[in-house]
């Protein structure tokens, strides 16, 4: 992905306000974001993840807000990333650059936030964020951490 995509994905970052999620009762299943794998293609970093939804229903609405860090715990990259919809009872992989250069430069990438994630059926806003477990696919993945 170019630099400019990836400074665009900022952009719109920065000039987008929170958003308030209200408080709901649990939904039935949760979230699964996982940490597949971490190479160096064309002289970047990039990362393959993927989101697996056990919910009863699909999500209209879902974006996450990552954070990648270097070694010194300094936040070198902010994203915000649209995957709607999320279908339940399946798993939406994708790949993006998190680092020009090698992996190493990369300690961890955090998710801060899940400023969208609403249920297509009623309307409700839900807190996805409560219902996600973390997991990395393999023993190490270049080194990097996912962390919340």
């Amino acid at each position: 992905m170019k630099r400019w995509m990836v400074m665009s994905c900022v952009l719109v970052m920065a000039m987008t306000p929170p958003v308030a999620l209200a408080q709901q009762a649990s939904p039935a299943g949760g979230l699964t974001f996982a940490l597949e794998r971490a190479v160096v293609l064309r002289g970047a970093c990039v990362a393959t993840l993927s989101i697996e939804s056990t919910l009863a229903g699909d999500l209209d609405r879902f974006a996450m807000d990552l954070a990648v860090l270097d070694g010194a715990g300094v936040t070198v990259r902010r994203l915000r990333l649209d995957l709607a919809p999320l279908v339940a009872g399946a798993s939406t992989r994708f790949s993006l650059p998190l680092w020009d250069g090698d992996c190493g430069g990369v300690a961890s990438l955090r998710l801060e936030a899940m400023p969208q994630c609403r249920d297509e059926a009623s309307g409700a806003d839900l807190d996805c964020l409560a219902l996600t477990t973390l997991a990395t696919r393999g023993a190490t993945v270049s080194g990097i951490r996912l962390q919340r």
